[in-house]
């Protein structure tokens, strides 16, 4: 039902009834009674003097199919980019034969273009239960890797993250010691110079990228060894017996046999260095030849 109020004055002329409109409805008259009995009232004639009330009729229109004129919608995509239907015109055509311009309420199947091996994709329109398709044309986004670096630090020191940006995707890093070497996510710890790549692997959108080597150092720790006393004065050659202890190892390093075994110590009285000890007499002692891998040590 639809309420058309109006106020018609005796002696005015005929009054024709004005034809209301309704979304997906079709008019069929005005009608006197409220099961649309008898024919339709178009007009209020000449000396009519009661009060009326009218009741409109609708038959609810229902759609047959749509059409798409897809001449002015976007038809080229990129992997992973968001489907627009600007310019896309949709035509309902509806069971009374008429036809009209679908602006809003429609759907349609894929909001993303995702890449496929076909690099097509079918977008399917539905309006009121009808649908229609039209396809689009899909590429795989070309990818690239800049700005890629990294910090260097010191052999027992939390490892510096590197950093890159990509165009696409998730970057992670890998590493060698060999710039042209087989490289691996496992981050060294040894002192060294290492070389970092930034890898994003292809997917459905993208494609894969790996950037050029860039190289860091990890520093040798600094280690002090300390020993009792470099000035010692001795009774006998047999007393010479060498203890070094130190608070700069990590990660459980310690002076082993085999390191110790490189020692060299020499003795000297004043400038002078003495091949041959004499028991009694004092000397200086100078240490050197220890090596580790990890550390650079002063003694």
């Amino acid at each position: 039902e639809l309420s058309n109020n109006f106020t018609y004055k005796l002696g005015e002329a005929t009054k024709v009834l004005e034809i209301p409109s309704r979304n997906n409805y079709k008019f069929d008259g005005w009608y006197t009674t409220e099961d649309y009995q008898g024919q339709p009232v178009e007009k209020i004639l000449v000396g009519s003097m009661e009060n009326i009330t009218l009741y409109a009729k609708w038959t609810e229109l229902a759609v047959d199919s749509i059409t798409l004129d897809t001449t002015n919608v976007k038809k080229d995509y990129k992997g992973g980019e968001a489907l627009s239907t600007d310019g896309l015109k949709i035509t309902a055509h509806w069971n009374d034969g008429s036809e009209s311009t679908v602006e809003s309420g429609f759907e349609c199947d894929a909001e993303v273009i995702n890449w496929n091996d076909e690099g097509k994709v079918t977008v399917t329109v539905t309006y009121q239960g009808k649908t229609a398709s039209y396809e689009v044309n899909v590429t795989k986004n070309e990818n690239s890797i800049s700005d890629l670096t990294i910090q260097g630090w010191t052999y027992g020191d939390k490892a510096n993250e590197p950093s890159a940006t990509a165009s696409f995707g998730n970057i992670s890093y890998v590493y060698s010691d060999i710039e042209d070497g087989e490289y691996s996510a496992t981050v060294p710890t040894i002192a060294g110079t290492y070389y970092v790549k930034a890898v994003v692997e292809e997917s459905q959108n993208y494609v894969g990228a790996t950037s050029e080597p860039v190289s860091f150092t990890i520093a040798k720790k600094a280690l002090t060894l300390t020993t009792e006393n470099k000035t010692v004065s001795i009774s006998s050659v047999n007393e010479l017996v060498w203890e070094f202890t130190s608070e700069d190892f990590v990660n459980g390093d310690s002076l082993t046999e085999e390191v110790l075994a490189d020692l060299v110590v020499e003795y000297y009285q004043g400038e002078q260095k003495v091949d041959s000890l004499v028991a009694g007499q004092s000397y200086v002692v100078k240490f050197s030849g220890l090596e580790m891998s990890n550390y650079n040590i002063t003694i």
